[in-house]
C-alpha cells in the first residue's frame, strides 16, 4: 500500500505541473481529458485525436467551461506551430469555436517528455530506421480530486491560439 501511495503522490504532482504549463488553474474543479500523441504520426495518433474530438462533440459539456482537453506530444522534434495546426483542426472538427480556451496541445523537450510519460507510465520507442514511434494509445479522464499528475516540471509549450477569422 505505501508503494501505491508514493506512486499516486508522484502522479498528482506531475498533473499539477501539466495544468500549470497548459495554463489551467491548479485549483480548478474541472476534470482533464489527457492523451499522449505525436502530431506527425501517420497512423494511430490522428485516429485518437479525431476519436476524442468526435466523442466530446456528442456531449453538451464544453471544454474550457466544464473540463479541459490536453494532448501532449511525445516527439521532442515537434514544434508549437505543429501543435497549433492540430488545435486548429480539432476546433474545426469540434464546431464550437468558443471552447478554444479548453483545448491544450503541448510540445516539449526530450527531458520534459520523458518525465511526463514516465509519470503517466506511458511507454514508447523510436524506430530510427523507419523514422516512426512504436507506441500504444489511450485517453485518460483525470478527476481533480484524484488527479493523476502527468507532465514534467518545465519545458512543455502550449500551442499558440489560432487566429480567428471575422465573418464578413
Amino acid at each position: 500500500m505505501p508503494r501505491l501511495r508514493r506512486l499516486w503522490r508522484k502522479r498528482n504532482n506531475a498533473m499539477n505541473k501539466v495544468r500549470h504549463l497548459a495554463g489551467i488553474s491548479v485549483g480548478q474543479q474541472k476534470p482533464v481529458v489527457l492523451a499522449f500523441v505525436y502530431y506527425g504520426c501517420p497512423m494511430l495518433c490522428d485516429q485518437v485525436e479525431q476519436g476524442v474530438v468526435g466523442a466530446l462533440r456528442m456531449l453538451s459539456f464544453n471544454p474550457g467551461r466544464d473540463y479541459d482537453v490536453v494532448f501532449v506530444s511525445f516527439d521532442s522534434r515537434e514544434t508549437p506551430d505543429m501543435a497549433a495546426e492540430k488545435k486548429k483542426k480539432a476546433l474545426a472538427h469540434f464546431r464550437r469555436p468558443e471552447t478554444d480556451s479548453g483545448w491544450h496541445f503541448l510540445t516539449g523537450s526530450k527531458d520534459s517528455i520523458e518525465a511526463a510519460t514516465r509519470a503517466a507510465n506511458f511507454r514508447f520507442s523510436f524506430d530510427a530506421r523507419n523514422n516512426l514511434f512504436a507506441h500504444a494509445s489511450g485517453v485518460a479522464q483525470i478527476p481533480v480530486k484524484d488527479a493523476m499528475k502527468i507532465v514534467a516540471e518545465k519545458g512543455l509549450n502550449a500551442a499558440p491560439a489560432p487566429a480567428v477569422e471575422k465573418k464578413k
